[in-house]
């Protein structure tokens, strides 16, 4: 290889380690079909009413959840534009005790700019008899139950992704 090749070669590299970062959650990034940013995601429970939470999912196949309590989970790929998630969260009393955990399944499926996603979400449940003796949410022998909250059919999301808005005065 000529070594007017490797420079060229090696500009282009150097190009996309700054360009892709610097736009991550930018017009370029969506065009290559990412899953992964911020969204503001909804959960809709018929007759108009929705719940808010902000959902941030991780290149490297995890997310994290803001929406009340702090929400953990893990993300895979299931098609061009779609992907399976699997989130976990506590369940607190007043003061602060553990008295179960929660798990979110959801298998969301994005649009073709990669600007929103459309999903079903299950909800989840097990019970901790005291706040020190929670089941292990790993378990193969932890029996979950449908959140009682929950519709069996499913709770319909949606989301948008949080654009970049740049710094300075409002107009």
């Amino acid at each position: 290889m000529s070594r007017r090749s490797l420079l060229m070669a090696a500009a282009v590299v150097a190009a996309l380690v700054v360009t892709i970062p610097a736009n991550s959650q930018g017009v370029l990034a969506r065009r290559v079909g990412q899953s992964w940013g911020t969204w503001v995601h909804w959960a809709h429970f018929g007759t108009g009413l929705k719940f808010p939470a902000l959902v941030t999912i991780n290149v490297e196949g995890t997310l994290t959840v803001s929406g009340g309590t702090g929400i953990h989970g893990v993300w895979e790929r299931t098609g061009l534009r779609s992907i399976h998630a699997t989130s976990l969260l506590q369940i607190l009393d007043a003061a602060g005790n553990a008295i179960g955990l929660e798990r979110h399944r959801c298998s969301l499926g994005y649009s073709a700019d990669f600007n929103s996603y459309q999903g079903t979400e299950f909800a989840e449940t097990v019970s901790c008899p005291t706040p020190l003796t929670c089941p292990d949410p790993l378990g193969p022998k932890t029996k979950w139950t449908p959140a009682l909250w929950a519709p069996p059919t499913g709770i319909q999301v949606s989301a948008t992704r949080v654009e970049l808005v740049a710094p300075g005065p409002l107009k």
